[in-house]
C-alpha cells in the first residue's frame, strides 16, 4: 500500500469517526428524554361501539385460527394511528405452555431487513454515508465492483445468497458464522456474482448482511449495539434485541415451533445478522412504526425515497424500495410492507401509509396461515388489498 493511499484511508477514518460521534450524541440527546410517544385509543373511543366491534371481529378471526391450530402468535392493528386492537394466541413454548403476551419476542427473520434499512438511512441522512457509496470504498478487498450501498438495500446488487455459498466454504458446521466469517468467505473464494449491479431485481439476503457490516465499520459498534443504542434504546422497544448467544437470557423470548412440533434448532447461520436476527414483539414494532410516521428516526423525504419502487424489468403490481416491499392497490397508492420466515417463524409487517394502517402478525409455529390477513382488512376497511406473500 503506496503512502499517499495510507494517508487517504487514515483520513476518511477520521472524518468518519468524528462524524459518527456527532450522530450518536444527536441521537441519544435527541431520545433519551422521552421515549417515542405512542398513540392510544381514548377513553371516549374505546367504548366506541364501532372500535369495540372491530376488536371482537378481529378476535374472533384469530380465535378461529388458533382453534383450529394453524395459528399460534401475536396480532396488532391501528386504524388511523391508534391501535384498535392487540391479541395473543397460543404459547410462546409448546412444551411448557408458557402463554404468549403481546410484548412476547419473536424472531423477526426478514421483517429485520426494514430496520436494518433505516440504520442506514438514519447514517445518510446525517451525511456519514451516501447511498451512491460503493461497498469497496469499506472494503477494499470486496471482489464485486460497483456496488452500491442502493444496490444493497433495493436487492439490486446481484451478489449471490450467503445462504448457499457458504454451505460449500463453511467446514465448522457446529459453529455459528458471524458477518465478518461471511465477507471473509467473499472475499477468499469470490463466489460468482449472478449478474451486474443495478441491472435487476434478485431478493438476496446478502444485500443485508454486507449493509450490517457497512453499519459495523463505520461506526466501530457492532451491529447488535448500534441497533441497540441508536433504535431499541431510544425508542424505549424493550421487547427488542439482536440475536447473540445469550438469546436464552431474555424473559420474554419465544421459541420457533416446527411441523412436527419440534423446537427448531438453531444453526450455523444465526451469528449472520441484518437480514435477519432481530427479536421483536407486536407492541414495539407499533413503537417503530409510530416513529416512522412522526419522523424521529428519519424525515419525510427520506423515507419517500424508501417508499419509491425501484425495479420495473418485469410488469407488475408488486415492487421494492429501500427496506420494503410494495404492493400497488387498484387506487394506485402503495402498501408497504415486509414478511419473514426463519426457524418455523412467520412474521408481516404491513403499512399502509395512505389510510394510516399499520398491521403487525408475528407467529412462532410453521404455518403461512400469518401472511393470510384480507379478512382483517375485509373487518378494518370493508375492502380487499391486494396482497401476495413473499417468505
Amino acid at each position: 500500500m503506496n503512502i499517499k493511499y495510507r494517508f487517504f484511508l487514515i483520513i476518511t477514518a477520521l472524518i468518519q469517526f468524528y462524524a459518527f460521534s456527532s450522530y450518536t450524541v444527536l441521537t441519544k440527546s435527541a431520545n433519551t428524554s422521552a421515549e417515542t410517544p405512542v398513540y392510544r385509543l381514548s377513553p371516549t373511543d374505546s367504548i366506541n361501539p364501532s372500535y369495540q366491534w372491530l376488536r371482537l371481529k378481529l378476535d374472533s378471526i384469530y380465535s378461529t385460527k388458533r382453534d383450529l391450530r394453524k395459528f399460534n402468535g401475536c396480532v396488532l392493528v391501528a386504524k388511523n394511528g391508534k391501535p384498535v386492537f392487540t391479541g395473543a394466541y397460543g404459547y410462546a413454548n409448546i412444551y411448557t405452555k408458557d402463554t404468549l403476551h403481546t410484548n412476547s419476542s419473536f424472531q423477526l427473520a426478514s421483517v429485520s431487513k426494514t430496520l436494518t434499512a433505516t440504520a442506514i438511512l438514519m447514517m445518510k441522512e446525517r451525511g456519514i454515508l451516501t447511498l451512491e457509496d460503493n461497498v469497496q470504498m469499506y472494503f477494499p478487498g470486496f471482489p464485486y465492483p460497483d456496488v452500491t450501498i442502493k444496490d444493497l438495500l433495493s436487492h439490486r446488487s446481484g451478489l449471490p445468497n450467503y445462504l448457499s455459498f457458504c454451505n460449500s466454504y463453511w467446514k465448522e458446521k457446529d459453529m455459528l458464522l458471524t458477518n465478518w466469517h461471511v465477507m471473509n468467505i467473499m472475499e477468499t473464494y469470490k463466489p460468482k456474482a449472478i449478474g451486474k449491479p443495478n441491472s435487476f431485481f434478485s431478493y438476496s439476503n446478502t444485500n443485508y448482511v454486507v449493509l450490517a457490516s457497512i453499519i459495523e465499520k463505520i461506526s466501530g459498534l457492532s451491529y447488535k449495539d448500534f441497533m441497540q443504542m441508536n433504535i431499541f434504546q431510544p425508542l424505549g422497544m424493550h421487547n427488542s434485541w439482536v440475536f447473540d448467544h445469550t438469546y436464552t437470557t431474555h424473559p420474554n423470548l419465544t421459541y420457533g415451533f416446527n411441523k412436527k412440533g419440534e423446537i427448531d434448532q438453531f444453526t450455523m447461520f444465526d451469528g449472520v445478522v441484518g437480514d435477519k436476527g432481530i427479536f421483536s414483539s407486536v407492541e414495539d414494532l407499533y413503537i417503530f412504526d409510530q416513529a416512522l410516521y412522526s419522523g424521529i428516526l428519519i424525515n419525510e423525504q427520506t423515507q419517500n425515497e424508501a417508499y419509491t419502487p425501484l425495479s420495473f424489468e418485469k410488469p407488475s403490481r408488486k415492487n421494492y424500495g429501500l427496506g420494503w416491499r410494495m404492493m400497488q392497490q387498484p387506487d394506485n397508492s402503495y402498501l408497504t410492507y415486509h414478511n419473514g420466515w426463519w426457524h418455523s417463524y412467520h412474521t408481516l409487517f404491513h403499512r399502509h401509509r395512505q389510510s394510516n394502517t399499520t398491521i403487525i402478525v408475528l407467529s412462532n409455529i410453521h404455518d403461512r396461515i400469518a401472511y393470510d390477513v384480507n379478512d382483517v382488512y375485509s373487518v378494518v376497511y370493508g375492502l380487499d388489498v391486494l396482497l401476495e406473500d413473499d417468505e
